[in-house]
């Protein structure tokens, strides 16, 4: 158990935590590169302005936690619920940047992710629920099996995207931009026939 630290502007690399938990924990405008966290736990803690790089991050368990505009770039993570590491009175947003990464079973809920660039990553098999992601770029990402649901996806760029399960009726797609032929799985939740 770690507890009550307090890290500042510190560089954290090639470390390799497993089954550890942290409590009261602060950590502001941290670099974390090359670092794999493994089935850890997280109590009120506070990431703000931090950035992890080549970092795998799997099974993280958070209560009471918040990260403020972190930045993941080529990163793996693995069974994330951002909703739970919402800031306080969100003054500010969770992420700020994620670039080229894999996540696989995320949960985004009730984020504003608006004009957010998802661009290269992979995103499979997450749910993106009530959500504000208008104007946001998927281009180029894999989104198998990802589902949005309730989502403001107005304006939003899928263009050159795999994968997605986008409700039209559940949500707001005015001005979305598609690629054929992938745009037919839109027609899915109206259970019609084309041949």
């Amino acid at each position: 158990l770690m507890t009550s630290e307090y890290f500042e502007n510190e560089k954290f690399e090639n470390l390799s935590i497993t089954d550890k938990c942290f409590d009261e924990c602060e950590f502001v405008d941290c670099q974390f590169v090359n670092c794999s966290i493994q089935n850890c736990k997280i109590s009120h803690c506070t990431f703000s302005e931090c950035r992890f790089v080549k970092c795998t991050i799997d099974r993280l368990e958070s209560k009471d936690s918040e990260v403020r505009s972190i930045e993941l770039e080529s990163c793996c993570l693995t069974g994330i619920d951002w909703g739970a590491l919402l800031p306080a009175g969100r003054f500010s947003e969770p992420l700020t940047k994620i670039e080229n990464c894999s996540l696989k079973y995320n949960t985004f809920s009730e984020m504003s992710l608006v004009n957010f660039v998802f661009t290269g990553s992979n995103i499979i098999g997450s749910l993106f629920a009530e959500c504000k992601l208008s104007e946001s770029c998927f281009n180029q990402c894999d989104l198998s099996r990802t589902e949005f649901y309730r989502c403001d996806l107005r304006k939003a760029d899928f263009q050159g995207v795999k994968g997605y399960k986008i409700d039209v009726l559940n949500n707001q797609l005015k001005g979305a931009k598609f690629s054929y032929p992938e745009a037919l799985n839109l027609l899915q939740c109206l259970d019609i026939v084309i041949e």
